[in-house]
């Protein structure tokens, strides 16, 4: 599977990370410099304790992270989640969409499913992938485990059978 994760903080280095074991991952961060140093580091700020490997493409061009891809994962904090959203549903409407971020919008008050639900009303294939875990954690490949549920049963069970594996 290919997949574009948006938000290059803590949550989405570490899910780069253990996904990139067994899929094709593009990593975006909005700040073009952040990404050329990453990139070249490939230690995140947020973890630099764990590599970020080879296999993983860090980039600030949104296009670039989108194209074609099999599904994004927005692992922004909540504040992002709707523009972050809004600029995938510009780019590709269809493709399905996880949010890993938690909490409420300001100053709106609004979940992430909600936010989710007014910034890509059309789209069904939509979930939210959730601990209990630590970044860091998922990150080393320790014991941990994910949660992940959507209204739509078909994507819920594709992408939990394309996602599950021994490091996520």
């Amino acid at each position: 599977m290919k997949i574009a994760i948006l938000g290059a903080g803590a949550w989405g280095s570490a899910l780069a990370i253990s996904l990139s074991a067994a899929h094709e991952v593009r990593l975006w961060t909005r700040d073009p410099d952040a990404a050329r140093a990453f990139a070249a580091s490939r230690r995140s700020a947020y973890l630099p304790e764990v590599a970020v490997p080879q296999a993983v493409a860090i980039g600030a061009e949104l296009s670039i992270t989108l194209a074609d891809t099999d599904l994004a994962i927005v692992a922004t904090s909540t504040a992002g989640l709707r523009e972050a959203c809004s600029r995938i549903d510009s780019l590709t409407p269809t493709l399905p969409l996880l949010w890993a971020c938690k909490g409420f919008e300001h100053p709106s008050v609004l979940l992430p499913h909600q936010v989710v639900a007014a910034a890509r009303p059309r789209s069904r294939q939509v979930g939210a992938l959730s601990g209990p875990s630590f970044a860091l954690e998922v990150a080393r490949g320790q014991p941990t485990a994910l949660v992940f549920a959507s209204t739509d049963p078909a994507f819920a069970a594709s992408t939990t059978a394309g996602l599950n594996s021994t490091r996520l």
